[in-house]
């Protein structure tokens, strides 16, 4: 790189050498060129003056030689180089124009890879535009589907919501391609709080009629029968204590055999000899201790049961903590808040539901 710069200047040094000696072959045809050309500017010829008119014309004889010769030294000084131009024009086209064929050669030899490759860029385009696409239309799927929580939230009666259970439980979470995971995170907890609402939500009020209970009349006919019957022989009812888990034997005393006879809320009734109404006993109902095992409903029961009755009691937490830290923390008791209360209260509970899910 050093030696062609070097040459380089060398080169620009020799013709300047030929640019001086060219200069000087040129002015050397006239000794003062400009003189004949303020001469030409100042001379006067009038039309009955021969004596000036005589003096221009040789004035423009010595100019038109002047640049006659000018001209001629320029080509005659040019033409070598032009010569030069022309061999060195020659001889390079000699040497480029193969090279430029055998450029187009090569040239032609790649455009099977570039069509090949150009093909697959091409391909690889619609597969990204066929997956921006499908983003897109997942995106709004998903979006589509949170509205589901709107309509949970503003349903007013069980069957509206059942209606939204309905929907939820017909999504296939698997046509959410690779938002699958998120598509099934939504639709549980939408389906969770869905459930909530509708357990929460107070039974559509049905009129339903009370069923008739058949009673048996009190005639004297029937207080007879009672008399008449015979009686049964002493027994004992075995209760179980349902808090202290003992057995003990209850003594029964000795009744007329009759028909038994229920109010309307299933109680037995007992009347004396006459037929008069002596009193009404509760059926008694034996439970077991045996528990059984709760169901995923239960579980969900229990759950809401608990976050109803600690709700209060947390967001009471909150707001007395909230108010003990702004009237008594040095950072903030000397700021006035009572403008921003409810959404400090707000906001400190959204915040902290979201921390106790992290």
């Amino acid at each position: 790189m050093q030696n062609e710069l070097l040459k380089v200047v060398e080169i620009e040094s020799e013709i300047s050498i030929i640019e001086q000696s060219h200069h000087s072959q040129i002015l050397s045809i006239h000794e003062n060129m400009q003189q004949l050309i303020n001469d030409c500017l100042s001379i006067e010829v009038s039309e009955d003056d021969k004596q000036t008119y005589d003096r221009a014309v040789e004035l423009k004889r010595v100019v038109k030689s002047t640049h006659v010769s000018i001209e001629k030294k320029r080509k005659e000084l040019k033409q070598p180089l032009i010569d030069y131009g022309k061999r060195l024009d020659r001889w390079v086209e000699e040497i480029y124009t193969p090279l430029v064929n055998a450029e187009k050669i090569v040239k032609k030899k790649m455009e099977v890879y570039e069509a090949k490759q150009e093909k697959l860029k091409q391909e690889r385009k619609l597969i990204e535009d066929a997956k921006q696409k499908e983003e897109l239309e997942l995106d709004i799927r998903l979006k589509n589907l949170n509205t589901q929580l709107e309509r949970i939230n503003s349903a007013k009666s069980k069957s509206e919501l059942k209606e939204i259970e309905v929907y939820l439980d017909g999504i296939v979470i698997s046509e959410f391609g690779s938002k699958s995971n998120e598509a099934g995170f939504i639709l549980n907890q939408l389906k969770l709080t869905c459930s909530m609402a509708s357990r929460l939500m107070k039974d559509e009020e049905i009129p339903v009629e009370a069923p008739k209970m058949e009673t048996t009349p009190i005639t004297d006919n029937f207080v007879n029968e009672l008399k008449e019957m015979s009686n049964e022989p002493v027994k004992k009812d075995v209760i179980e204590n349902e808090f202290e888990s003992e057995l003990f034997e209850k003594p029964v005393t000795e009744e007329p055999k009759h028909p038994k006879v229920f109010s309307e809320n299933g109680n037995e009734l007992f009347f004396d000899e006459k037929g008069n109404l002596i009193k009404e006993e509760p059926k008694i109902e034996v439970k077991s201790e045996e528990k059984t095992k709760a169901t995923d409903e239960d579980v969900l029961n229990i759950i809401d049961h608990i976050s109803i009755d600690t709700l209060p009691f947390v967001n009471n937490l909150i707001v007395e903590r909230t108010k003990s830290l702004i009237h008594n923390s040095e950072a903030f008791n000397n700021l006035d808040f009572s403008e921003h209360t409810e959404l400090i209260y707000s906001e400190v509970r959204k915040r902290i539901g979201i921390l106790i899910t992290k």
